[in-house]
């Protein structure tokens, strides 16, 4: 009877524990989202386009929200999307748009696309060849957007915000770029291998035979396909991107079309190596991205999704243990840790708890450290 009596009152006293948290974390993110627009700024309906000359003849877009006014001691904050992804990967509606988010927040925020994304094209207007790897973002493409960027605002420092291969382009940069430019940098669901165990991912693996026969994916052919047998649910596909549970299928498919881009072969091979190799190198073999994370002491923000079936919390981790930032920060995104929702991939930019949960966290690390 005692035990009984006993193993309820640590039963209640768990609940209370675990309602206090969450109370304490809502509180948190609502002060966040009330006290931020203070400093709340007008910002275009539509962003700005820049251009972006690179030296092998590429044209790159560039999105900036310019907000009135700007806050006080901020830098401006580039955006770099996710594999396969573009601009609209940040940039949407008011709801699930992070750029907007940050700009009606005082930020100016500019979104690059490397070759291959959105708006950007050939300058001589050839079709593009799908024969880039990942160092051609590195060491060609970044560097022409973040000197835009520079040049434009005359700013010394910029922050970096990085969705999935957007943040392993962060980590790439830092270790091989001019760290010195970025202020401060945010990876969201951001590995830097593929050796975390992942059965989905591996069950893929026997697919990149085609990789080798065909020089693209047809990405944006296939989402259709997907749409068409109302596959955006339920699929494998959908399983590995993202919580259906925590994006609006009507947005889905809204949003789905425009935020595709077909994928050259060369890079997949790159991505598909990562996964046998258990390590993220050049595609040239003559650099490794996963041994040298020590190289990388700018503040970071890392955010990984605890339903995340494409990079899990655990790969993430490893970035956090490696790099040498004195000034780092891991949150894991779900309800195990007091947020609303699991997140899945997707969901920490598009999802519906994303405003009030994910994207506060990701301002306040930019304006308050």
């Amino acid at each position: 009877m005692a035990d009984s009596f006993k193993h309820n009152n640590v039963s209640k006293m768990k609940r209370r524990v675990k309602t206090l948290f969450k109370l304490l974390l809502f509180t948190s993110n609502f002060l966040l989202l009330t006290c931020f627009p203070v400093h709340s700024a007008e910002i275009p309906a539509s962003p700005t386009v820049y251009w972006a000359a690179t030296q092998d003849g590429w044209e790159l877009a560039v999105h900036r929200y310019k907000p009135e006014p700007l806050r006080e001691n901020s830098v401006p904050v580039v955006m770099f999307n996710g594999l396969g992804a573009n601009r609209y990967n940040f940039e949407s509606d008011d709801r699930h748009s992070m750029a907007r988010f940050l700009a009606h927040n005082g930020l100016d925020v500019w979104i690059g696309e490397c070759r291959g994304m959105g708006l950007s094209r050939r300058a001589d207007g050839k079709k593009a060849d799908y024969l880039w790897s990942f160092e051609d973002f590195i060491l060609t493409d970044i560097p022409a957007i973040l000197e835009k960027v520079k040049s434009e605002t005359k700013a010394r420092q910029l922050d970096w915000v990085g969705h999935s291969m957007g943040g392993m382009e962060l980590y790439a940069y830092l270790e091989r770029g001019d760290a010195r430019l970025i202020r401060r940098g945010v990876a969201v669901a951001s590995p830097v291998s593929f050796r975390i165990p992942n059965d989905i991912l591996a069950s893929q693996e026997k697919l990149t035979f085609l990789l080798k026969i065909f020089n693209r994916v047809p990405v944006k052919q296939l989402i259709k396909v997907f749409l068409l047998f109302n596959m955006e649910f339920g699929s494998t596909f959908s399983i590995i991107q993202y919580n259906q549970d925590n994006l609006d299928r009507n947005f889905v498919r809204h949003l789905a079309p425009l935020a595709v881009e077909n994928l050259p072969a060369k890079l997949l091979l790159q991505f598909s190596n990562a996964l046998k190799d258990e390590s993220f190198a050049a595609h040239a073999g003559n650099y490794d991205y996963s041994a040298n994370l020590a190289r990388i002491k700018n503040p970071i923000l890392l955010i990984a999704g605890s339903l995340d079936n494409l990079v899990s919390p655990a790969s993430v981790l490893e970035v956090y243990n490696g790099v040498s930032s004195p000034r780092k920060k891991m949150v894991v995104a779900g309800r195990g840790n007091g947020f609303q929702r699991d997140y899945g991939h997707i969901d920490l930019l598009m999802g519906e708890t994303a405003l009030e949960e994910i994207f506060p966290l990701v301002l306040d690390w930019l304006v308050k450290q």
